[in-house]
């Protein structure tokens, strides 16, 4: 019998300021998000779509780092199938630490993974968000005008155009690095009355790195 070859996949994320996911302005409590989405392009799932967008018809899986810790969710049917929207749903995983200057973030698996196989190659893209503690529009994926809150910063686009394809391939480099554009979300400011530029800074993406190793 022959034995699968045992790596991890790591996401890393860097932001200006410091990784937070609650913290209070002017009396209001604010939560913060940080979301990996990820397409690993499997037809039977996303069809004939593989582009990686804010929309979450074409994730197949995405990891969050958010108030209540780290979760996954992962399709478990197509979009096109008699149960659009099939999801396993959030689950509570403890794959994430983050560094000890506070400033970036690291989700590691083992590969071959249960849902993304041996991800030698996906399309992916991070995206954060602030929303009030009063709020749950995080809490669930569609429709995406109901569930998705403003986008605070993603990586390789000017807001708040749709994210460019992020393709990651084991075979062509490994590790991954793209660099965000600085201070992005000034392209679009997002208003949230009260909130400073250091609050937004905590969610202004710096770079993600993918490698498997």
């Amino acid at each position: 019998m022959i034995v699968p070859t045992v790596k991890t996949l790591r996401f890393q994320v860097t932001v200006q300021g410091a990784i937070t996911t609650s913290f209070s302005e002017n009396g209001t409590q604010y939560l913060g998000v940080y979301r990996i989405a990820v397409n690993d392009l499997n037809s039977s799932l996303i069809g004939s779509d593989t582009l990686v967008t804010t929309n979450p018809d074409t994730w197949t899986d995405y990891f969050e780092l958010d108030n209540g810790g780290w979760i996954r969710n992962d399709r478990i049917a197509s979009p096109t199938s008699q149960q659009p929207q099939q999801w396993t749903g959030p689950q509570a995983i403890t794959p994430g630490s983050i560094s000890s200057n506070g400033n970036s973030f690291t989700i590691a698996l083992t590969l071959p993974d249960h849902y993304l196989q041996n991800a030698d190659q996906f399309n992916l893209n991070v995206f954060t968000y602030i929303v009030p503690a009063s709020s749950s529009l995080v809490t669930c994926l569609n429709p995406q005008s109901l569930c998705i809150p403003p986008v605070i910063s993603e990586i390789g686009a000017t807001l708040p155009t749709i994210p460019p394809l992020i393709n990651f391939n084991v075979n062509v480099s490994n590790p991954y690095t793209i660099n965000n554009q600085p201070d992005d979300y000034l392209e679009d400011p997002i208003d949230l009355p009260g909130l400073t530029t250091s609050d937004y800074e905590n969610f202004a993406l710096s770079s993600l790195t993918v490698s498997v190793q």
